[in-house]
């Protein structure tokens, strides 16, 4: 497909390359983003977009430099880390979305982004938001990452690809396996049924609806963002 050429250049700083720093307004609220352009970014070519939604209380940026998807996800896909709507601790499901659905429109005419192959990806809060955005997006989404999540409580339209991270030693961990038994059902899975996948301890079930597959990772852990979390998501996001 053509894209716009209204993209935003990258900074150089210390000889590496930094996110452009941009805000989106909608419904009087504001938010700010980040945007990691592929290594190479050709305007004509689409790529994957992966938009990723912090915790409560961490900067867009810590985020970044914690999750680090920029740096897996490489020549491969577009990266955008986006913010609560002016400035707030945590995320909120009526004023936050219409922000959301302002920016995903502004990137795609902004950028060279395969619109088949959207993808939202959050950690604690920013993953109680994902899954919401996933619920209620599932006709313009393809998938889902889900570190220490919970299910939406919305009612869901379409379906997607869902990965889901969980701690064992989480106190809200039965919140996560709910989460997981939900997008099972969503994606009609086998909930029984399920094949080891790397890395360990992920797992994925059977028989789930044709192109909307569900993994879960349980690992030793609390909430805090795994080692693999990165690199795992982004593997199951980019085979999609």
């Amino acid at each position: 497909p053509a894209c716009a050429i209204m993209h935003a250049a990258r900074k150089m700083r210390s000889g590496e390359w930094v996110p452009s720093d941009n805000s989106i307004a909608s419904n009087g609220a504001t938010a700010r983003y980040l945007v990691d352009l592929p290594t190479g970014y050709d305007r004509n070519k689409p790529y994957p977009l992966v938009m990723s939604f912090r915790g409560a209380n961490v900067s867009i940026a810590a985020f970044r430099r914690t999750l680090d998807l920029p740096t897996v996800v490489g020549a491969d896909g577009i990266v955008v880390n986006m913010d609560c709507a002016n400035g707030a601790g945590m995320w909120d499901l009526q004023r936050d979305p219409p922000v959301f659905e302002a920016l995903l429109a502004k990137l795609e005419a902004s950028y060279c982004v395969d619109r088949r192959r959207v993808f939202v990806v959050g950690h604690e809060t920013g993953a109680i938001f994902a899954n919401s955005i996933a619920c209620t997006h599932g006709g313009v989404l393809r998938g889902l990452g889900s570190i220490s999540g919970v299910a939406p409580q919305e009612m869901c339209t379409g379906s997607l690809a869902v990965w889901i991270s969980q701690g064992n030693a989480d106190a809200t961990r039965m919140l996560g396996r709910a989460a997981r038994d939900f997008w099972l059902q969503q994606n009609q899975c086998h909930a029984t049924m399920s094949t080891p996948v790397e890395p360990s301890p992920c797992v994925e079930y059977q028989g789930c609806e044709m192109g909307s597959p569900v993994r879960y990772c349980e690992y030793a852990g609390n909430q805090e963002v795994p080692s693999f979390a990165a690199a795992a998501v982004w593997k199951f996001l980019k085979a999609l």
